[in-house]
């Protein structure tokens, strides 16, 4: 009998390892992006900073003014995603360089390089804290990934972050929105340097 309860023992043991080991959060769950939910159009206050998603817009060619001429930029595959925010930085001076797109199937898209860094709002220059800039992220993506996507902000640079708040923000670019918005694409944008103040 007694050997019998030492066994039960033994295996209830186990069992509750076994769950206490599920239980226990992996790395990017312990140390990763501290994240807050919302919508486009609604201000979002991370606890570190706070953004607003104004406008998303898609085109197949971009006009970039410059000091003596402008130029185009031209995608052929894929398709020009803008998005217009303000952000503000609540306690420090921070970059924002990790802002992604993520489509529904879960490919991240980082803010497209071929755009001057004057025009993104989350390029490498750093948000002062308590000073209001406006200004467009500008993403390159193939146009079946645009239904569904999100935008995820998050405070630091590549490779940092641990810990750090994070916007993710709901696009409403459902199936017929995405249709409505590449319908349109066709129209050039006009980037604009980034606000401030």
């Amino acid at each position: 009998m007694r050997r019998l309860l030492g066994i039960l023992i033994g295996l209830l043991m186990l069992l509750a390892i076994g769950t206490a080991h599920r239980l226990v959060p992996d790395d990017e769950r312990r140390m990763g992006s501290i994240t807050t939910s919302g919508r486009l159009g609604e201000r979002m206050d991370t606890g570190g900073f706070t953004i607003t998603v104004e406008q998303v817009e898609v085109a197949r060619r971009l006009t970039v003014p410059g000091l003596t001429s402008t130029r185009s930029l031209v995608t052929e595959d894929g398709v020009w995603v803008v998005v217009t925010a303000t952000l503000v930085e609540g306690w420090e001076a921070s970059s924002y360089t990790r802002t992604r797109l993520v489509a529904r199937d879960g490919t991240s898209y980082l803010a497209s390089a071929r755009v001057p860094s004057d025009v993104q709002l989350t390029s490498g220059l750093l948000a002062e804290p308590g000073i209001p800039r406006r200004g467009m992220v500008v993403f390159e993506i193939p146009p079946d990934r645009l239904a569904g996507a999100v935008l995820r902000v998050v405070r630091g640079d590549v490779g940092g972050g641990r810990l750090a708040p994070e916007a993710v923000i709901e696009l409403g670019i459902d199936e017929s929105a995405a249709r409505r918005l590449l319908d349109r694409a066709s129209t050039p944008l006009e980037l604009r340097p980034v606000d401030y103040g």
